[in-house]
């Protein structure tokens, strides 16, 4: 089974874009399953109505939330990959990435985290994506970048998100750091291009997760 991850920060099309592949996966008779972000699962079971209200608690509280998001995340993951694979899917689709939930992390508590911390993180993350020992083939890792003409209003004010163009910024180039990890594996990471339409860039990721397959 190919495990497909989306990453990148807020409001730049992962789910659009995820949304035509679906659309193309099933026209060819691929067998999928989508996994997509537990996040406001999450905030709503902890009583947090938005990623602003979160933001105004004390940092240490930030970091437990986010440890605990990132936890929950791992959790419900595990249990969608190996439900796919029992059912015979051949891909696995997720919006989100481990990376996604690590840079978010450490963006909101930057003045809490140690190296040893920092490292204990990363190397949690890259066990999600090393999974190859259960069975899973490597994963196609698709960046999505942060760039203005994707981050439209609509989407950065549904009243969840709290998304100034600076965080997202900040939040894409934690990603490209923690990415780098995967240089080192045998997955295969693409960024996607910024000057292509949502049905461009679904094409791009439907034709490369067909070469893996094959």
């Amino acid at each position: 089974m190919r495990r497909v991850f989306f990453t990148g920060a807020g409001g730049v099309g992962k789910t659009s874009v995820l949304t035509s592949v679906e659309k193309k996966l099933s026209e060819h008779g691929i067998r999928y399953v989508t996994f997509l972000s537990v996040s406001r699962d999450f905030f709503k079971a902890q009583g947090i109505t938005s990623e602003q209200a979160g933001l105004e608690r004390s940092e240490a509280d930030r970091l437990a939330f986010q440890a605990s998001l990132f936890d929950f995340y791992s959790q419900k993951l595990e249990h969608a990959t190996n439900l796919a694979q029992a059912n015979g899917a051949q891909v696995f689709l997720s919006d989100r990435s481990p990376h996604d939930h690590l840079a978010y992390l450490i963006y909101n508590t930057p003045n809490l985290l140690t190296f040893d911390n920092l490292h204990s993180l990363r190397l949690k993350a890259m066990r999600i994506f090393n999974r190859t020992d259960t069975g899973f083939d490597p994963c196609n890792v698709f960046h999505f970048p942060c760039v203005a003409p994707w981050m439209t209003a609509d989407v950065l004010r549904d009243g969840m998100r709290h998304a100034p163009p600076g965080k997202n910024f900040m939040i894409d180039a934690l990603i490209e750091v923690l990415s780098k990890d995967l240089n080192q594996q045998e997955h295969r990471r693409e960024s996607i291009r910024s000057d292509t339409t949502v049905e461009e860039r679904a094409v791009f990721v439907y034709n490369t997760i067909m070469e893996s397959l094959n």
